[in-house]
């Protein structure tokens, strides 16, 4: 909370006529500002006609949202709504007069603990760093879908996972993108959902649909890849090992580890059960 107070917006020249506009608020907020333009911008890009690269698109819509809202009052100076909102106020039912609902989407890993207030800890934002405990029971609390993981509590590797859905490729990837949040290429910190799923070792070599040979990669890695300028192996435990054709090789650590042996399922009563070994958490 004491960190939440230090919310400030900044402006920087840039050289060439450019600038820089910054924004430093809570984690979930800003998360949510960053898939709002995005979304814009991608549904923007795929008009006929629009040749503005997917960077160029999201600075324009940016600056339209936040230009556009000015003009029209869109946030209240005066009257029942006065001013803008405080951070959490635009999650669940803390709605602000006259203000829409934000329609987003974040990665956020919880803990159980900390989901169901047993323990006070941290949750992740991916690609922004953590949150409180509190920030956290709010998101759980208004989300609209969680999925439940399965971790060993002595090494952290991800031994189940609780999927729904009918088709197991859902599942899968869920599973990736809780191993690792954000893209495992470039180091860009796109997060896994906004990211393609790459096939380790390619699909049409015969690469198989499991945990053990996808990995979430922003466009620009997926494409460098494919182009045969980088090499990726994916280790049992989902790290990917990375090598360049020019010799340079590094490690990308996922952020939850997963172990093969038996396949572990959910009963109703919410206990874990062990099934036949097919190397693989489903």
């Amino acid at each position: 909370r004491t960190a939440s107070n230090r919310r400030w917006v900044g402006a920087r020249p840039r050289p060439d006529g450019q600038a820089t506009l910054t924004i430093e608020s809570t984690a979930t907020d800003v998360a949510a500002m960053y898939d709002a333009i995005r979304q814009s911008a991608v549904a923007a890009h795929g008009l006929e006609g629009e040749c503005r690269t997917l960077g160029q698109l999201m600075a324009d819509c940016a600056a339209d949202m936040i230009l556009q809202s000015a003009a029209t009052g869109a946030i209240a100076l005066t009257g029942e709504a006065a001013g803008p909102a405080y951070p959490m106020e635009r999650l669940g039912d803390a709605r602000v007069p006259g203000r829409k609902k934000i329609d987003v989407t974040l990665l956020v890993t919880v803990p159980a603990t900390v989901a169901t207030g047993a323990a006070d800890g941290l949750a992740s934002v991916a690609g922004m760093g953590d949150v409180d405990a509190d920030v956290a029971r709010r998101i759980v609390q208004h989300t609209t879908s969680w999925t439940r993981i399965g971790v060993d509590p002595i090494d952290d590797t991800v031994f189940a996972i609780d999927s729904h859905e009918r088709y197991i490729p859902a599942g899968l990837k869920k599973l990736i993108h809780a191993k690792h949040e954000t893209c495992v290429g470039d180091g860009c910190g796109l997060p896994a959902h906004r990211c393609d799923l790459d096939h380790a070792h390619r699909y049409e070599h015969d690469g198989r649909t499991r945990h053990d040979n996808l990995q979430a990669l922003c466009r620009w890695s997926h494409l460098v890849k494919d182009e045969g300028f980088v090499d990726v192996r994916l280790d049992p435990d989902g790290t990917p090992r990375w090598a360049s054709k020019w010799g340079a090789e590094w490690t990308t650590e996922p952020t939850l580890r997963t172990k093969t042996g038996p396949t572990i399922r959910w009963a109703d009563d919410g206990t874990a059960i062990d099934e036949e070994d097919d190397n693989t958490p489903f």
